[in-house]
């Protein structure tokens, strides 16, 4: 069974009203204390309030007086305006040099049905389009003559056309430098390839000509190719790695040396240390750049 509290006596309550009565009294002189503070302080910010002390020139605020404990300071905030930067005129349309001008202008006077000529620009207005180009097709023909005098007959020879077309093709140059362009810039396989020839050109070449230009632009650069490889050769630091490339549905390795000017590509069946060590070359003092490959720990270079 719980016990009962023991309750105070009469006397000893007494002595506890007393006790609060003096505890209250000491928290009203100290709020009538604190108030006067707070209000001192509010008006601090006015000189013009009655009751405000003057300060001295020299002295500071904090030197003036001290903050009571438990008072924060007044504070002030102010909205920070961020001004937008200022904008750059929006440059206008670039104009081109026209090939042709077409003059929309009078040409007699409604009035008096005079002439009329010259004039003030006072508008105009670019067009940009695309001529239709069409494949030119040249035949060169060779004729045999005779002589109605004395009976000559003859002709000449057929005049070598090989700085125009490649050996044993009836193909341009021309022809022939746009389409590798096409093939390894836009990555167009041959029957896109050959469709674009079609419809914007106008010529029709099939799949295996096309395949047979790719190898006659890859042989005649052939001499270039050799020549740029000589550069990363006697770079005096270059880069070497290797990737998977699947080519006519075999699996294969494209390799590429690179300098600060040169980015060079070579595809192979291998990834063996012996094309590395191709395209590396012998003899070099350059410091070779690679990934721990282990056909590149073999090149007989600094790496």
């Amino acid at each position: 069974m719980a016990r009962r509290p023991i309750r105070p006596s009469y006397d000893e309550l007494v002595v506890l009203v007393g006790e609060l009565r003096d505890r209250l009294a000491a928290l009203e002189v100290d709020n009538a204390r604190l108030r006067a503070e707070v209000a001192r302080l509010r008006t601090d910010g006015d000189p013009s309030s009655p009751g405000t002390a003057p300060v001295s020139a020299g002295a500071t605020p904090s030197a003036t007086r001290k903050r009571p404990a438990g008072i924060k300071a007044k504070v002030v905030i102010v909205r920070r305006v961020c001004r937008r930067a200022t904008r750059q005129p929006i440059p206008g349309r670039q104009r081109k040099g026209p090939d042709r001008v077409v003059v929309h202008a009078p040409s007699m006077c409604p009035g008096c049905g005079d002439a009329l000529r010259r004039g003030r620009l006072v508008g105009r207005r670019q067009v940009l389009d695309l001529p239709l180009v069409r494949a030119e097709v040249i035949e060169h023909q060779v004729r045999e003559r005779r002589c109605r005098r004395c009976g000559w007959t003859g002709g000449v020879a057929m005049p070598d056309l090989r700085a125009q077309v490649g050996p044993h093709h009836r193909i341009g140059w021309s022809v022939a430098a746009l389409v590798p362009t096409l093939r390894t810039k836009l990555r167009l396989p041959l029957a896109q390839l050959q469709w674009l020839l079609a419809h914007i050109w106008g010529f029709h070449l099939s799949v295996g000509a096309i395949s047979g230009v790719l190898m006659d632009v890859a042989r005649a650069g052939k001499p270039a190719y050799d020549t740029v490889l000589v550069d990363p050769r006697a770079s005096p630091i270059f880069h070497i790695d290797e990737t998977v490339w699947r080519e006519n549905g075999r699996n294969g390795t494209i390799w590429t040396v690179s300098t600060p000017t040169i980015r060079l590509f070579t595809y192979g069946q291998s990834r063996a240390d012996a094309v590395a060590q191709r395209l590396v070359g012998e003899g070099g003092t350059g410091t070779v750049v690679s990934d721990f490959y282990a056909a590149d720990d073999r090149l007989d270079r600094p790496r």
